[in-house]
C-alpha cells in the first residue's frame, strides 16, 4: 500500500489527525499495518477487544450497533476517516461492529506505536491523543443528542 501526498492530506483533513503536521501524518502511516478487507467483511465485532485505530485509504466502512442480535447500522467513514479509536487509547471491548461496506484497504495503528512516539516524537503524541480525545468527545456528544 503506497503512502502518497493525497492520502497523507486526506488523512490531514479527518478531526482524530488535524493536529499533526503533514510529515508527521506521513510518518504514522508508515507506521501502520496495511489490511484489505472484501465487501461486507467485519474488521471488528462490538465486545471483542481492541487496541487499535484504523485509518481507511479507499473505500468505506460501516459501523453498527449489535441489538437484541440485530445489527443497527449508525455511521459510515470513508478515505482518511478513522474508526476504533476509544479502543486505541483504552483497551476496553470494542462498542460496535466495523465492516466494510465495499472492497476497502486501511492502515491499522496500534497504541503500541504510542510508547514510541512517546520517546521519540512526543509533540506529535500530543497532537494525535489530543485529536482522538476531541474526536471522541464529539462522538459522544452527538449520540447524546440522538438519544435526548
Amino acid at each position: 500500500m503506497q503512502i502518497t501526498p493525497e492520502l497523507v492530506r486526506d488523512v490531514g483533513r479527518a478531526p482524530t489527525f488535524a493536529r499533526l503536521s503533514e510529515p508527521h501524518i506521513a510518518a504514522l502511516l508508515r507506521l501502520m499495518k496495511p489490511n484489505t478487507l472484501a465487501k461486507d467483511e467485519v474488521l471488528f465485532r462490538q465486545g471483542s477487544p481492541g487496541d487499535t485505530m484504523i485509518v481507511i485509504v479507499s473505500g468505506k466502512l460501516g459501523v453498527s450497533l449489535d441489538r437484541e442480535g440485530k445489527l443497527k447500522p449508525i455511521a459510515e467513514f470513508g478515505r482518511g476517516e478513522a474508526v476504533g479509536e476509544m479502543s486505541f487509547l483504552d483497551p476496553a471491548p470494542r462498542s460496535a461492529t466495523v465492516f466494510a461496506v465495499q472492497p476497502t484497504e486501511v492502515l491499522e495503528l496500534s497504541s503500541a506505536v504510542l510508547d514510541m512516539l512517546r520517546q521519540k516524537a512526543p509533540s506529535a503524541l500530543v497532537a494525535l491523543v489530543t485529536g482522538v480525545r476531541d474526536r471522541v468527545t464529539k462522538a459522544l456528544r452527538d449520540a447524546d443528542r440522538r438519544m435526548s
